[in-house]
Parts: C-alpha cells; structure tokens; sequence
C-alpha cells in the first residue's frame, strides 16, 4: 500500500473566529430574570450571550433617575427659602426675643406664598 497523500492543506474542523470571545462577563439576577432572558434571546434566535451582548452594545436603557424640571428646582428654593425664614421666627419666638416688623411681615406673607405656590404646582402637574 502506498502512503496517502493528504490532498487539504488544512485540518479541517471549525474554521478559526476573526474576533476572539474570551473574556466572561458574570451577571447576577434571580431566577425569573434568568427565565426572562432566556426567553427574549430564544425568541430573537440568539444565545444569551449573543442576545446581551447586543443589547447591551446598541440596546438604549432607561434611566430610574430622571432630570427634575427647572420649575421644580425653582419652587424647591422657594419652598426651602421659606422654610429657612419660619425657622429663624419660629426660634426667636421659642427663646422670647422680640420680633422684629420684618418677623412679623414675614409670618403674615408666608402662608398667602405658599397658597400660591401649591397652586402653581397643582397647575403644572394637570
């Protein structure tokens, strides 16, 4: 018998990837999560990693913290401006100093500004 000549310059089998994979990225969640996921990447035809791999790359994600409105910060340091000058009243009040005529506006003003604001609030948020 004579010797076979090999006739493929290669060995054959799985052809070599262009771009390795070999780094493992372990996510924690519980098991309906798990279930979830699995689910989603069967449904588009990929494997997990394939399906979060993508998602995570071009996928957008919802942020839990959305920006506060310029309004609302506004009636924030309103509100909190307020609250500063009740405080300073409410101090002198409770250790018997005498309050001055701008302590005394300032009690008669606050609750007609605060009406108002509560007002402007219930406008924004119908």
């Amino acid at each position: 018998m004579e010797p076979q000549e090999n006739q493929r310059s290669s060995k054959g089998g799985r052809p070599k990837k262009t771009v390795k994979r070999n780094y493992a990225l372990t996510v924690k969640c519980n098991i309906i999560e798990r279930k979830v996921i699995e689910r989603k990447a069967k449904d588009a035809g990929l494997t997990v990693s394939e399906y979060l791999r993508d998602s995570g790359l071009a996928g957008k994600i919802d942020r839990q913290k959305k920006p506060v409105p310029t309004e609302i910060l506004e009636y924030k340091g309103t509100l909190n401006h307020l609250a500063a000058n009740f405080n300073q009243v409410t101090r002198k009040i409770n250790s018997n100093q005498l309050l001055l005529e701008g302590d005394v506006s300032i009690l008669f003003k606050a609750p007609i500004e605060i009406k108002k604001h509560i007002e402007n609030v219930e406008k924004y948020f119908q």
